[in-house]
């Protein structure tokens, strides 16, 4: 596994993480276990990783939501056959002491929930709500999701243990189904790891473990499954509450991206209409003001996620201020955040066209040193186009060297100054008559 996604907390990859993909990728590893996909998945080092101190939490829960909408993104522009081997491991920190099958289960459920809960798309209409049908299955992003949970409770069905941490295994149910699908090859397949998994175990296949679709089968009993006879807490009924009409979202990475740059919002950018700040200030409000408190700061982990954090700190607070000192007020996080992911060339992992939104902020700033870094950044990017982009990159240079010569003659924006109750010079007030004085 080496595509590493949103881990909860700081700029890093937490320090128990290290160590609990050792263990999980050691098991996965072994000749014996019994999952084929998975075995071919970490030796080709395919997978996604997302890393999480606790499920428990709606914080580790958002971020896993994340991770989850940005894999299922990546997936889109993924080729079918690479997509089939290119799973999605969530590993949470392991808990001290350990916890009991009922508590492992308890807390894999409820980031079920959280998630049908949170889901920025409608439940498929071909996929009913009732887990005790024969034809259901998790969904989550517009999409089915085979779903699995390991945890190290399980001492019988060891295939389900795979070390110290609640694990969840997904993927798409469609790229599972196209190589363990119900035909003949599929068939085969899944006679095979039944097979490697009754010879893993000692003993034969739990008797719950179906196929999805047959009659009697019950696919929430294979997400986290009873661990033998002796394992008298597991639920009769499914803890999965469907809701037909999911609870609003309260943002991610992907909408504020796929909002930012669609078609419709471009021709938008670094304008003035009220029909646009009133949309971003009725979709987005929310997500604004955590990010400003500081909730969104998990979204920094990944190239996509520290992209949407500056473009909401930076850009949806002037739409949202507009006319009011409040327009300014998160500048100084913006840079934080732009400043952290481009440590950590999370700039260099966009598109170019989406590069300069983690400029902007420098150039935004009225202290020279960050108008300097504007002028630095902002001209490596320039030099990244081609011939046919040459004239939108010079119009970009226009600006930023406009704002740069601004800070070095006034010490500040003198456009900025009624906004925010300061007092103009003379010379300022001259200045504001000329073009190019405000932005």
């Amino acid at each position: 596994m080496a595509n590493v996604s949103v881990p909860e907390t700081g700029s890093t990859i937490p320090d128990w993480a290290a160590p609990a993909f050792r263990q999980v990728t050691g098991i996965l590893a072994r000749e014996d276990f019994p999952c084929i996909f998975a075995r071919q998945a970490n030796r080709r080092k395919s997978g996604w990783l997302c890393f999480v101190d606790s499920v428990e939490t709606e914080t580790g829960r958002d971020t896993v939501r994340g991770a989850i909408l940005a894999y299922l993104a990546v997936l889109e522009r993924t080729s079918r056959t690479r997509a089939t081997i290119m799973p999605l491991l969530v590993i949470a920190r392991p808990c001290r002491p350990a916890l009991s099958l009922k508590e492992y289960r308890e807390q894999a459920w409820g980031l079920f929930q959280y998630l049908h809960d949170h889901d920025p798309d409608p439940w498929p209409a071909g996929v009913p709500g009732d887990p005790d049908r024969d034809d259901w299955s998790f969904c989550f992003g517009g999409i089915q999701l085979f779903s699995n949970v390991s945890d190290p409770a399980h001492q019988i069905h060891t295939s389900r243990n795979l070390g110290d941490s609640l694990v969840f295994a997904m993927q798409p149910r469609r790229n599972f189904d196209r190589v363990g699908g119900d035909d003949h090859k599929g068939r085969q397949v899944r006679a095979e790891i039944r097979a490697r998994a009754a010879r893993y175990e000692g003993q034969p296949v739990a008797p719950h473990l179906g196929f999805y679709g047959t009659p009697g089968n019950r696919e929430w009993l294979q997400m986290a499954t009873q661990d033998g006879e002796a394992d008298h807490d597991f639920p009769e009924v499914c803890p999965f509450k469907f809701r037909s009409k999911p609870a609003r979202s309260k943002g991610s990475p992907i909408e504020v991206l796929e909002f930012w740059f669609s078609e419709r919002c471009r021709p938008l950018w670094f304008r003035s209409q009220r029909r646009f700040d009133d949309e971003i200030r009725e979709r987005f409000g929310a997500v604004v003001q955590a990010a400003v408190d500081g909730a969104l700061d998990h979204w920094s982990a990944t190239s996509d996620g520290a992209l949407a954090l500056t473009i909401v700190l930076d850009q949806f607070t002037r739409n949202m201020y507009r006319g009011s000192p409040r327009a300014f007020e998160a500048d100084s996080r913006a840079r934080q955040v732009a400043a952290a992911a481009i440590d950590r060339q999370h700039d260099l992992a966009v598109p170019i066209e989406r590069r300069i939104f983690f400029y902007l902020p420098f150039e935004h700033s009225e202290a020279l040193a960050d108008q300097e870094r504007s002028v630095e950044l902002f001209s490596r990017w320039a030099l990244d186009h081609d011939a046919s982009r040459r004239a939108y990159a010079d119009e970009q240079m226009f600006y930023v060297l406009r704002h740069r010569e601004i800070i070095q003659r006034f010490g500040r924006f003198p456009h900025r100054n009624a906004t925010l109750g300061r007092t103009s010079t003379a010379s300022e007030i001259a200045f504001l008559q000329e073009p190019c004085s405000s932005f």
